[in-house]
């Protein structure tokens, strides 16, 4: 019995043995068989035998990271035959570059996904694309680096992000892009380097997309700067993006800086150069109505003007022009001429009895009377001389004084009458005769009057004084009048009445005193009502 057992044992594995040798033999064109025996993804692994023999007793599958290739195992004895351990020869493969297999038992490995890539053998899984990097395509071993001017900024790109406008890469792989600096821009995208703001133009910004005019009054001559340089006074730039600043022309100025207009000069100055920060005022002699000028004109004839006038003034009376131009003053009428219209092209003498002791004068004033001028152009009048006079104003001659009359030098004017007592019987004479005594001079005209017998006559008498009779007559040299004795008696007559009047008034009033008294002694007084005796 025992014998029968350990027969059937080796029949069976006998059997075993020639069926997975028959598979194996046909492993290439028994593939169903083989699948339809252990399945996909698996491989025999023979336990230990010797070289006689072979023990198939385990299917495992393939680990992640490889695939089975529809083979068996084989397992073989050492080379030198001895008795040993089998090894195992498998064909599970390893994924290859780009692939993954993250499952056991499988029959492929999966390629990796767009934006990931595997550079090792027999993974279980893909690796993204680094920041910089990116693949559009299935299975790949490696990702494609960034262009310059591209950028990935996440991990697993499936494509590269070009530079928006502003923004440059100049280097491949990169994960952003960088800002275009102050007056720099792009305008453009997936750039590698920015472009240089023109000329006339700026960026104060960094990462734009382009630059920014300068504005009126504003200029760059310069590329690639950050701001715009202003316009000096004396420029002006009215448009916008300009290179330079223009010049005020003639006739303009501009005194402040970063102006987009430059002003007319005012009337009254002028400016003949370009570029100019202020106008100058016109000189003295000149003048400029208009604004804008590059210039300005002479003062015609009869005209004149001091510094910046914008019109000339006539000359004024008083003054004259001749035939000049560009006066700065009109010159003055001297003494003894006048002017008495404007723009006068000369003065005008004094005639004759006139005269202007001042300069600048627009008449002449008649000689007062006593004086006198004769010729043109007097400054002055002259005084009559001694004896002699003018009876009107702005006489030219003087006439001699009557008999009567006389005229001091220093006295000027007329011809005065002699005064009373006194008399002057030649013309032209400068004084007059004190009557004499004993004389008496009516007519000063005249020669002196032998006085009257009755009358008396002294020194500077106009008149005789007659002495009044009976009681006064004439001395002998008829100076005096004296008293006669009737006179004398009637005088000492009224004395001696006067003084027995006033005895006999005296005497009255005081005789009536002494009565008045005594009746006030004797008098009752009365006081309220009651009677009161007063007295010693």
């Amino acid at each position: 019995m025992r014998n029968s057992f350990y027969l059937g044992v080796v029949l069976s594995v006998v059997w075993w043995y020639l069926q997975v040798s028959l598979v194996v033999s046909n492993v290439a064109t028994t593939n169903s068989a083989t699948e339809a025996l252990f399945g996909h993804g698996v491989f025999l692994l023979a336990d230990s035998a010797n070289c006689t023999g072979t023990n198939v007793s385990v299917c495992q599958p393939c680990a992640e990271g490889s695939f089975s290739n529809d083979s068996l195992t084989e397992c073989g004895c050492c080379p030198n035959g001895a008795l040993g351990e089998c090894f195992n020869q498998s064909f599970c493969e390893l994924c290859g570059k780009g692939q993954a297999q993250n499952l056991t038992g499988q029959e492929s490995c999966f390629p990796c996904d767009k934006g990931h890539y595997q550079d090792e053998l027999g993974q279980s899984g893909c690796k993204p694309c680094p920041k910089g990097s990116a693949t559009n395509e299935l299975g790949m071993a490696s990702c494609t680096k960034c262009d310059a001017g591209e950028f990935s900024n996440v991990t697993g790109s499936v494509e590269c992000t070009s530079c928006p406008s502003g923004k440059v890469q100049p280097e491949t792989g990169g994960n952003s892009c960088t800002n275009c600096t102050k007056g720099h821009y792009q305008d453009e995208i997936g750039k590698i380097e920015c472009k240089q703001c023109q000329k006339g133009t700026f960026q104060n910004e960094s990462g734009q997309a382009n630059c920014r005019n300068c504005s009126e009054g504003h200029f760059q001559d310069l590329e690639g700067q950050k701001n715009c340089k202003v316009c000096e006074a004396g420029e002006f730039q009215d448009e916008e993006g300009k290179s330079a600043c223009k010049q005020c022309e003639e006739g303009t100025y501009q005194d402040e800086k970063a102006q987009k207009e430059c002003h007319p000069c005012k009337a009254g100055s002028y400016q003949n150069e370009t570029g100019q920060a202020r106008c100058h005022e016109c000189p003295a002699g000149t003048f400029q109505g208009e604004t804008g000028m590059a210039a300005c004109e002479l003062c015609k004839v009869g005209t004149f003007c001091g510094m910046g006038c914008a019109h000339c003034s006539a000359c004024p009376p008083g003054t004259y022009a001749g035939n000049s131009t560009g006066l700065i003053t009109c010159p003055v009428c001297p003494a003894g001429q006048y002017s008495k219209n404007k723009s006068s092209p000369s003065c005008t003498k004094c005639e004759p009895g006139m005269f202007q002791s001042e300069k600048n004068q627009t008449s002449c004033v008649s000689c007062p009377i006593g004086q006198i001028c004769s010729a043109e152009g007097c400054d002055h009048c002259d005084e009559c001389p001694e004896g002699q006079e003018t009876k009107t104003k702005g006489s030219t001659n003087c006439t001699e004084c009557k008999p009567g009359y006389y005229k001091r030098k220093s006295n000027g004017g007329i011809c005065k009458p002699c005064s009373d007592g006194y008399y002057q019987t030649a013309p032209g004479s400068g004084s007059c005769f004190e009557c004499p005594s004993g004389f008496f001079c009516p007519i000063a005209s005249d020669p002196p009057l032998r006085c009257p017998v009755s009358a008396i006559c002294p020194k500077g008498s106009g008149q005789a004084i007659p002495c009044a009779g009976p009681f006064y007559k004439a001395n002998g040299d008829r100076t005096e009048c004296l008293a006669t004795q009737e006179l004398i008696a009637v005088v000492v007559g009224c004395g001696v009445v006067f003084l027995a009047f006033s005895g006999i008034v005296l005497y009255k009033c005081r005789q009536y005193r002494k009565r008045r008294k005594t009746s006030e002694d004797n008098q009752l007084l009365t006081t309220s009502g009651s009677q009161i005796y007063s007295g010693w």
